[in-house]
């Protein structure tokens, strides 16, 4: 960032949120991935727009729509807290993979904020 570069924060290959065997599992998971990302946040809410967030890289395993939809509606209120403005990617299944998206358009949740 302070040489002008483009920076992603993410995270990636976190097994015990994706490798969840039921929507039990899952939601007893979600409250540590939103307070990693709480802290996240707050450590890099000041830095400028070269710097994004993408709440959860390549999804796999056992996700579904389901859980990746409930993902996001639980992180992004958190980075939207301490930057209203922050670019944030949200990703499909099968390592969000384009053709997913294209082949499931109506299945994931996108937050209007």
């Amino acid at each position: 960032i302070a040489r002008g570069l483009y920076t992603l924060v993410n995270t990636h290959h976190d097994d015990w949120l994706d490798g969840s065997t039921d929507t039990a599992a899952f939601e007893a998971e979600l409250p540590r991935l939103t307070a990693i990302w709480s802290q996240v946040a707050a450590r890099f809410s000041p830095k400028s727009d070269l710097l994004a967030f993408e709440i959860y890289n390549e999804p796999h395993y056992n996700m579904t729509t389901a859980w990746l939809n409930a993902m996001n509606s639980a992180v992004l209120p958190v980075l939207r807290a301490t930057n209203p403005t922050r670019n944030i990617l949200l990703g499909g299944l099968k390592f969000m993979n384009p053709t997913w998206i294209a082949s499931h358009p109506d299945d994931m949740v996108f937050p209007s904020n």
